[in-house]
């Protein structure tokens, strides 16, 4: 009988510490989501040049943001238990503008950090802190999609050295066909260093 009771309280013991531990798990998860500043990143324009010109420079331009990346992947917050800091790059055109804006999503504990590292590889770059933006309009409707990688975690689905057009192209022209007033759109990578 004792075995029984002993084993029924060791049960009970190992799920409520089971139950604790993932409750406090989300909780801290909600509070480092929470915890987000958000800067708005403004680059100047390129004067427009030659394509096989343009090219280079965009190579040029995605190499510097390789080294931005590596930067970024020494973060790490301070305390035994801690990890590598989530943080978001985001694109997007909201509703009603029809203005494209680079905005990134970083630790309130790493803010100033990130955006010395912006400037640091970006000097002609505008950084500045802003308030939480909404790109739907009252009345819209919500599309979402996720993507991710099934195998190659580790490698990229193309490197940057064999591009032949501007990559972001693509992407800013789809932002371009939007209507003004009633749709917008966002492209968020949202990541967290190795």
């Amino acid at each position: 009988l004792y075995i029984f009771v002993a084993g029924v309280f060791a049960i009970v013991v190992l799920g409520t510490a089971a139950v604790l531990f993932f409750w406090m798990r989300r909780r801290a998860r909600i509070k480092r989501s929470l915890n987000l500043k958000l800067l708005l990143v403004r680059l100047p324009m390129a004067p427009p040049n030659e394509e096989s010109a343009k090219i280079e420079r965009v190579k040029e331009k995605i190499a510097v943001m390789e080294q931005l990346y590596a930067s970024l992947a020494g973060l790490k917050s301070k305390g035994l238990f801690s990890s590598k800091p989530w943080m978001a790059f985001e694109m997007t055109v909201p509703a009603k503008d029809t203005e494209l804006s680079f905005y990134a999503a970083v630790p309130r504990q790493f803010s100033d950090s990130v955006e010395k590292l912006i400037y640091a590889y970006y000097p002609d770059a505008s950084v500045a802190n802003v308030p939480d933006y909404n790109i739907f309009t009252e009345a819209g409707k919500v599309a979402a999609s996720t993507a991710s990688l099934t195998d190659g975690r580790v490698l990229p689905i193309r490197t940057y050295k064999a591009l032949e057009a501007d990559p972001m192209k693509g992407i800013s022209s789809l932002f371009s066909k939007l209507d003004e007033m009633s749709e917008g759109a966002a492209v968020q990578l949202v990541f967290r260093p190795a």
